[in-house]
């Protein structure tokens, strides 16, 4: 079984108005979204688009940093309200409202340094709080406790009266209840979410976690252990009791070369990851059933590829962030990319019958500023007061994440084609791995793979119901190639379409559809048949997908047109 290509979708950046796209507009049928306007469940689904990565003041390092941004703030602003940031007391207002939103605060100290500030709590009333409050207000300040927190971090090595059983129970039901109030089935889903913080020795490990309908009675966090194995134990527990639930790796770029390693990752508490040994059946079938999806893209940075590993895309070098967070030292490039992860996973599925990278694509913010940074017309930062302004994040020294303020870049946002915008919806659609990310516009695109795909078929009114039937979505498997002698069933064809955009109006450059040189053995071209009004396409002759060494490829790149006006952003983005 062959997977089909998950889509990082990399426009430039455009900054243009959606005055001309009203909600009704987006909200209308067209061949790619049939059904999208019945105000019903839609078999054949609709994309929604939304946040899977952000914190809030619930996050400890967002509140060392002078958030004070709730979750009911988060939420808001998700649904085009008007808010403040918390930092400046700027207004703030969303030009496209989310349809969804995973808020992630860390497991870690979950919700607990946020009571520091609130004189009516007993948790403010120590020493240690009122240092940390004071470095809040006046960063000189913080220096003795806020190391010490760091260090619990570093150390997986908790202050124990702010880890207790049940602060952590109390914190995370204050938090579910929040996102019921805010739920809104068919309008707005509000997900069950938190992030686990592992980073042994500074390689990031970090996974989101995302439950279905219930959540767990308490989140697993680094305190509790720093493997990844033992948060897939954590994991298979809760689904064996009922509680649907899977994890998303990010920041692959800042793991030192663990993300994607050809070994399996172990870590002590307070000491360097180490080699454990080569990935075995074991743990590469729990890994690809704990995993399904990965974060592409963020305001620290891209995922997908490096220069060196593709030295002839020019997409390699798109808003990189090379170093370790906070430790500002380079973080190694072999086994820290996505794209090279996809090549590497089915290397070890010959070995070992289980690919342990076959994820899906999602792409989210990491804003610890308490919003969701995605419109970069409108980027007010990531880390609180070190960024909140543009001189801030002019400024050439390194703030606290190890880089300069301009090295974070504005947030990805996550694509989602589900049947309904609800939990159950959202989760699912995630959960198959129909979903991709996006830099600047949320643009709408259909993606399908099969053996003998009408070259009319993107044309076709029924589009998207004859694509289900004769072929597979984005993140699926593609079956066996038929046993046939038929001239229109011996090659692969992908077929791909765009529809009207959330945010500015796109086309597919033709350039976009490259041949792969980033690993050795034969070299599969993709070959452009159809092109209807630049946005419907099919092609044909999917040999990336053949028998073959080499699965690295260049995913289809979508560029504004006209209307949008190019942010120059000179080598960040490979902008020419």
């Amino acid at each position: 079984m062959r997977t089909m290509p998950h889509n990082h979708v990399r426009p430039y950046k455009p900054i243009c108005s959606t005055a001309g796209l009203s909600a009704l507009a987006l909200a209308a049928d067209s061949a790619g979204e049939p059904g999208r306007s019945s105000g019903k469940a839609n078999p054949l689904k609709n994309v929604y688009f939304g946040e899977e990565h952000m914190h809030t003041s619930s996050s400890f390092d967002a509140f060392t940093a002078g958030v004070s941004a709730s979750w009911d703030d988060a939420y808001n602003f998700a649904k085009g309200k008007e808010v403040k940031l918390s930092t400046t007391g700027e207004k703030m207002k969303r030009r496209t409202p989310y349809d969804f939103v995973a808020i992630t605060d860390h497991s870690e100290y979950f919700a607990v340094l946020k009571e520091f500030a609130n004189p009516d709590s007993d948790l403010s009333k120590s020493d240690f709080a009122k240092q940390i409050v004071a470095g809040v207000k006046d960063p000189s300040k913080a220096g003795p406790a806020v190391q010490k927190l760091i260090q619990t971090l570093v150390q997986s090595n908790p202050i124990p009266e702010y880890v207790t059983p049940e602060l952590r129970q109390t914190k995370w039901q204050d938090f579910l209840k929040t996102a019921d109030k805010h739920n809104d089935p068919g309008t707005f889903t509000a997900l069950y979410a938190y992030e686990w913080t592992s980073i042994p020795g500074g390689a990031n490990m970090h996974r989101n976690v995302f439950f279905k309908d219930k959540a767990a009675a308490v989140p697993f966090s680094s305190f509790d252990s720093v493997q990844p194995e033992d948060l897939w134990t954590y994991l298979e527990i809760q689904r064996a009791q009922g509680i649907p639930v899977f994890a998303i790796p990010h920041n692959s770029n800042v793991s030192d070369g663990w993300m994607f390693s050809s070994r399996k990752f172990q870590g002590f508490q307070g000491q360097p990851a180490f080699v454990g040994g080569p990935i075995d059946t074991k743990y590469a079938k729990r890994q690809q059933a704990n995993e399904p999806l990965f974060e592409i893209h963020q305001t620290k940075g891209s995922s997908e590829s490096h220069p060196w590993l593709s030295p002839n895309d020019e997409f390699a070098n798109f808003e990189p962030f090379p170093s370790l967070i906070s430790l500002g030292t380079p973080s190694a490039i072999k086994g820290g990319f996505y794209r090279q992860g996809l090549v590497e996973g089915m290397k070890i599925e010959t070995e070992v019958g289980f690919n342990p990278y076959k994820m899906g694509v999602t792409a989210g913010a990491d804003v610890h500023s308490g919003y969701q940074g995605n419109e970069e017309w409108d980027w007010k930062g990531a880390h609180g007061n070190m960024d909140d302004t543009p001189k801030k994040r002019l400024n050439p020294v390194p703030n606290a994440t190890g880089e300069n303020g301009f090295t974070v870049s504005s947030a990805g946002t996550t694509a989602v084609w589900a049947t309904e915008n609800t939990r159950d919806g959202i989760w699912n659609g995630m959960n198959s791995k129909e979903t991709y990310g996006t830099t600047g516009t949320l643009i709408r695109l259909r993606f399908f793979g099969g053996w003998g795909l009408s070259s009319n078929l993107t044309s076709d009114k029924d589009f998207v119901k004859k694509a289900y039937a004769a072929g597979v979505p984005m993140g699926q498997d593609l079956p066996k190639k038929p046993d046939t002698t038929t001239e229109g069933a011996k090659n692969g064809a992908f077929a791909l379409k765009t529809m009207a955009l959330s945010l500015g109006i796109g086309q597919i450059d033709q350039s976009g559809l490259s041949k792969s040189t980033d690993c050795a053995g034969p070299t599969p071209i993709l070959t452009l048949h159809r092109a209807v009004h630049h946005h419907h396409w099919i092609v044909e002759n999917i040999g990336i997908l053949g028998d073959g060494p080499c699965l690295g490829r260049r995913d289809f790149a979508l560029r504004p047109t006209a209307c949008c006006k190019q942010e120059q952003r000179g080598q960040r983005n490979g902008a020419k």
